[in-house]
């Protein structure tokens, strides 16, 4: 399994997250079997992502980048988690680990 993780720092939001590509996302991603990460630091992906995403059966990853004060913090991850209701079945989780 692959993960795809948050934008280019040259790219705003709305460069990237236009419906058409958040479907072409989606698409790609349900067809390898990737995770998408949900980013603390980034706060990336928004809301309307992970629903859709949720919906087509992706599961998600919680992360922090590691060059910041903020490594660790995961209280964006859990907000968005909330407000689209993920759960447990949700999650990538390593085989090892189930």
């Amino acid at each position: 399994m692959d993960l795809h993780v948050h934008r280019s720092k040259d790219l705003t939001i709305d460069d990237l997250w236009t419906r058409k590509r958040l479907d072409c996302i989606i698409d790609a991603a349900c067809s390898k079997g990737v995770a998408i990460e949900i980013n603390g630091t980034a706060h990336v992906p928004h809301e309307e992502f992970v629903r859709i995403a949720k919906r087509a059966g992706l599961k998600f990853t919680f992360a922090s980048d590691s060059r910041t004060r903020t490594v660790g913090r995961l209280d964006c991850c859990k907000y968005i988690a909330r407000r689209c209701n993920l759960t447990e079945r949700d999650f990538f989780i390593l085989e090892k680990y189930r």
